[in-house]
């Protein structure tokens, strides 16, 4: 509740199995529960709790009791939450060839690295072989799970390197502020000095794809150490040089030209024959 109160997000609430009077009033098998839940606790945290009861209770939203059908109410719960959230199940590509087992294999690295790890993963090839697309499903896929996240698509040549005579400290401090606008959902944002991202990136489970990226300077900008992000994080970074991954010591990538050849055409090779 109080992320409602001060960061004006959106609270659904869903009685299940109990009835919004007793939530509202601590009363019947819900009001012996917060009770024995409120053992040991202080008056002003029982207050707080009573007080966010109360006001859940206040917000129009679903009531099991009144529901016959429990699966209806669980589509249309999931219904009211895409549109929330501003998503619909994405069939962009669906007709792209081997799109499904691309992902399987990208989701099968990002397994192989523990839950609490950050993980960052690089989908490398020549342009035109599918990196962004590939990259823009999994997004698809994994974003819901993430409350901050953003797809920065075709970085590649935007916001040129400094010259000899440019400022190196505004370069990646742009790039940052990019990025926390991005992230956080502020146009206006501006950030002062180059700790300011790792401050407030910090902790957060977030995920980043980078697209396109053909500067080191760059990467460094935005993921310079894994520890500015939070346990769980995603970072997937597409690019046409393997040795922007090597340099930034990324050890999870994939070769998007074989992963096209294995499920297009059953290898991992193509020889290509040109007549005259």
């Amino acid at each position: 509740m109080k992320c409602r109160e001060r960061e004006q997000q959106t609270v659904i609430s869903i009685f299940y199995g109990v009835d919004p009077s007793d939530v509202r009033k601590q009363t019947g098998a819900f009001g012996e529960a917060f009770n024995n839940t409120c053992v040991g606790r202080t008056e002003g945290v029982k207050e707080a709790w009573k007080k966010a009861l109360k006001a859940v209770t206040s917000i129009a939203g679903y009531h099991s009791h009144n529901w016959d059908n429990e699966a209806k109410m669980i589509d249309e719960v999931a219904v009211d939450v895409m549109k929330v959230l501003g998503l619909t199940p994405s069939k962009d590509f669906d007709d792209f060839v081997g799109m499904e087992a691309r992902i399987k294999e990208l989701k099968s690295l990002l397994s192989l690295q523990l839950d609490d790890d950050v993980k960052i993963i690089g989908i490398v090839g020549p342009a035109g072989i599918g990196k962004t697309s590939t990259a823009r499903v999994l997004y698809n896929q994994l974003s819901r799970d993430f409350e901050f996240n953003t797809f920065i698509e075709d970085i590649r040549g935007s916001n040129e390197m400094p010259s000899l005579g440019g400022s190196h400290h505004k370069y990646p401090l742009d790039w940052q502020n990019e990025l926390l606008s991005r992230l956080f959902n502020q146009t206006d944002n501006k950030i002062g000095h180059l700790g300011v991202a790792e401050q407030r990136l910090r902790g957060k489970k977030v995920l980043i794809v980078l697209d396109e990226m053909d500067c080191l300077l760059k990467i460094e900008a935005v993921a310079k150490k894994v520890d500015w992000f939070g346990p769980g994080s995603v970072i997937i970074i597409t690019t046409e040089d393997r040795n922007l991954l090597k340099a930034q010591g990324i050890k999870y990538e994939v070769e998007a030209f074989q992963i096209f050849c294995q499920y297009a055409f059953g290898q991992k090779s193509i020889s290509l024959i040109v007549a005259d």
